[in-house]
């Protein structure tokens, strides 16, 4: 599977997550940046990496948040 074209959004996303992390640590909830992330992901076609970031922000949610925390990203049926 090939990545789908570099977007504007992807090029100023992945470089944005990287410095959120870098300066407030690996385990500050990047939630928003992830998820917004993996939006643009999916919108230049890179459907695996969108997935494997929405996982994270799943399973971030569900640490930070709790499991019945109002914020937290629906289930998949």
């Amino acid at each position: 599977m090939q990545a789908g074209p570099k977007t504007p959004s992807t090029s100023a996303s992945g470089p944005a997550l990287a410095d959120q992390e870098r300066v407030l640590g690996p385990d500050h909830p990047n939630i928003d940046a992830r998820n917004n992330l993996a939006v643009s992901y999916m919108g230049a076609g890179r459907s695996q990496d969108a997935l494997s970031m929405l996982e994270l922000v799943l399973s971030d949610s569900e640490r930070l948040l709790g499991s019945d925390h109002p914020y937290r990203p629906p289930q998949p049926r």
